[in-house]
């Protein structure tokens, strides 16, 4: 069971981590800000209800860029809004999925005025009706909450959240983002497809000893696999230090993850890894990341 719940925790980390360079935050003042998504490179898109009257902002983006942006519209009817940016991001592609039915888990994702992610499990409360273009979660949002992405189980973008009527969130669809704003998507910062995946879970580790100055002492340590995924046909083993892939070290939380791109998959990588006080190379054929494919 514990296996099991690992593996759920390392799928649902992994797809915060890749929607959230999607995330943006709309700082209207100091500890001020409201969540939102960038929709295309010069537009992000938040909830229309939760901003205040104002013509200028600035945007933070993740990795700390602090961007100028100006209102670019308004709707009420759908509850949406949009600032144009000054200097064009770099979103990560999500695809778009229909809303799932009632009892279906999502994933509410809202920005820190940094752009970091706050994420949060929520269910699909009731179905969109012909009087209710939105559709109900069985959770409320904060202020700064509202206008951030929601995902479906499998990371794909439903819509917008925002603050219904009655205090409870709702999810504004994708596609009604496309008709006020134009396009279908996010424009891609790398190639569309699934992502690489390697089939380990895998917790930073720092060491001493020898492995000080292997890597610098950092790695990250095989905790949990998958039977018969990619790394345990390698012949990777649980308790594996890995110190680089291709060479590249693998210590930062996301370094492994932006490494194990669209284009990776299907092809070999070296992984250098340290076990019983032993270096090792292993060659691992990146499968795509499952539920992707």
């Amino acid at each position: 069971m514990s296996g099991t719940l690992a593996q759920i925790s390392d799928a649902m980390k992994d797809m915060v981590g890749r929607a959230s360079l999607a995330l943006a935050a709309i700082r209207l003042g100091p500890d001020h800000q409201r969540s939102a998504l960038l929709w295309q490179p010069e537009l992000a898109v938040t909830a229309e209800a939760a901003l205040p009257s104002f013509d200028a902002c600035s945007v933070a983006r993740p990795g700390g860029a602090v961007i100028p942006a100006r209102l670019e519209r308004r709707d009420a009817g759908s509850g949406l809004a949009a600032v144009r940016l000054s200097i064009p991001g770099a979103p990560r592609a999500l695809s778009h999925a229909a809303i799932p039915a009632p009892g279906a888990l999502v994933v509410i994702l809202a920005a820190s005025a940094e752009a970091a992610p706050i994420a949060r499990l929520a269910m699909i409360q009731a179905s969109a009706d012909s009087n209710r273009v939105t559709t109900p979660l069985d959770t409320a949002l904060a202020p700064e909450d509202s206008g951030g992405p929601v995902l479906d189980a499998a990371g794909r973008l439903l819509g917008l959240a925002l603050s219904g009527p009655d205090g409870t969130a709702h999810i504004a669809p994708a596609a009604a983002i496309a008709a006020l704003f134009g396009g279908t998507a996010m424009v891609p910062g790398r190639p569309d497809g699934p992502r690489g995946w390697l089939g380990l879970s895998l917790q930073p580790v720092e060491g001493s000893g020898r492995f000080r100055w292997l890597g610098g002492g950092k790695g990250r340590r095989v905790i949990g696999m998958y039977a018969g995924g990619p790394g345990a046909q390698a012949g990777i083993m649980m308790g594996d230090i890995l110190l680089t892939v291709d060479g590249k070290a693998i210590a930062g939380s996301g370094t492994l993850r932006d490494y194990l791109s669209p284009e990776r998959v299907g092809s070999a990588i070296d992984i250098r890894l340290l076990r019983d006080g032993h270096v090792r190379t292993c060659r691992v054929t990146v499968a795509p990341l499952p539920g992707e494919d």
